[in-house]
């Protein structure tokens, strides 16, 4: 089994996320076609899905391109799951991993965390 590439995340509430990240080995570009991504973010491994997000190949799928778009809604719900009294308005950890599946076979590909930040400005 190849070990998953590291994916730590610093998110704010308030803020929508977008980026587009890619996979290469070896230093040619993975081809993605036929592939579906999935994220699942929860407390710990064994606790609760607080979210499942599916990120997008981006075309051509051969450039090994894929979008991570998270709503800020998303990310408000998430930390307001997590958050409590005691520590409203301080950042919270979560941890995620990111699942590539084809032809119903599928692999962890990206693990890590995501800090989010309380954001100051609204809207």
């Amino acid at each position: 089994m190849i070990e998953p590439a590291l994916l730590n995340l610093y998110l704010r509430t308030n803020s929508p996320y977008d980026q587009i990240f890619g996979f290469v080995e070896s230093g040619e570009p993975v081809d993605l076609t036929g592939y579906t991504i999935e994220m699942e973010v929860k407390r710990s491994p064994t606790g609760a899905t607080l979210a499942t997000i599916t990120p997008t190949v981006q075309t051509p799928s051969a450039d090994g391109q894929w979008l991570l778009s998270i709503p800020a809604t998303t990310i408000d719900s998430i930390y307001d799951d997590v958050v409590t009294n005691a520590n409203n308005g301080q950042p919270i950890t979560v941890q995620h991993d990111v699942i590539l599946t084809k032809d119903g076979v599928g692999g962890v590909w990206l693990v890590g965390t995501i800090t989010i930040e309380k954001g100051i400005t609204n809207g």
